[in-house]
C-alpha cells in the first residue's frame, strides 16, 4: 500500500511540473502561440495564409516597378493579383482598349503560368509577361475555355499541379482595376492611365 500511495505521489508531481513548465512557454495560448485569424474584407472563403501571415489575396505592395510594358492590377472576387503584359501584341490590346476603356471590356486577361513572383507579390506564380492575352470567355476559337478558369488563390493553394496541367491560365472573373504605362520606367514609378491619369510612386 505505501509502494501504491508512493508511486501515486510520485506521478502526480511529475504531471504538476510538466503543466508548469508548459505554461511557462505559453500554453495558455497554445503551443503555437495566438492562433486565431484575422478578419479580412479580402480574405477567400479559406482564408489561405503566405508564410508572413498575410491572407491571400490583399493587395501587396510593390518592391520595384517595371521598366517597360503596360502593368495592371486586377480584382477576381476579393482577390487582388498584378500582371505585367511586355508582348507586343498585348500592349496593342492594352493601346487600342486605352481609346475608349471600361473595366468589362479588356476582357480576361490569361496565358502560361510561371513560378516567378516578380511584379505578382503575395503569390509564387504570375502570368508569362510576353504571352499574356485579353480574350472573351466560354466557346469560341478567340474565348478562354473553362479547364484554365480559376481564382488566383486556388492556383497558388495547388500550383505544382496547375503548373503540369492546365498550364494556363485565365481566371474568369477578374476585372480590371487599374493600369500604368511603364514604358522608358526606372523602376522606381510609372505613369497610370486607368482610370485616370497620374504618377504613381511606391505606396
Amino acid at each position: 500500500m505505501k509502494l501504491n500511495a508512493f508511486r501515486t505521489a510520485l506521478l502526480i508531481s511529475v504531471l504538476a511540473l510538466i503543466g508548469c513548465a508548459l505554461t511557462s512557454c505559453g500554453c495558455e495560448e497554445g503551443l503555437l502561440g495566438d492562433t486565431t485569424t484575422a478578419g479580412s474584407g479580402n480574405a477567400t472563403g479559406n482564408d489561405t495564409m503566405n508564410a508572413q501571415g498575410a491572407i491571400c489575396g490583399d493587395p501587396k505592395p510593390l518592391l520595384e516597378w517595371p521598366k517597360d510594358g503596360y502593368f495592371l492590377e486586377f480584382k477576381d472576387s476579393h482577390e487582388f493579383f498584378r500582371v505585367l503584359v511586355s508582348s507586343t501584341a498585348g500592349k496593342a490590346s492594352i493601346q487600342t482598349w486605352l481609346g475608349d476603356p471600361s473595366p468589362e471590356s479588356l476582357g480576361v486577361p490569361g496565358g502560361p503560368v510561371e513560378s516567378d513572383d516578380t511584379f505578382n507579390p503575395g503569390y509564387s506564380y504570375r502570368l508569362m509577361p510576353s504571352l499574356v492575352a485579353f480574350k472573351a470567355t466560354g466557346e469560341g476559337a478567340d474565348a478562354w475555355p473553362e479547364d484554365c478558369d480559376a481564382a488566383p488563390c486556388y492556383v497558388e493553394e495547388d500550383l505544382y499541379h496547375w503548373l503540369k496541367s492546365p498550364g494556363t491560365w485565365c481566371p474568369w472573373a477578374a476585372v480590371v482595376q487599374s493600369v500604368w504605362d511603364c514604358t522608358g520606367g526606372d523602376g522606381t514609378a510609372c505613369d497610370k492611365v486607368f482610370p485616370s491619369n497620374s504618377k504613381l510612386l511606391n505606396e
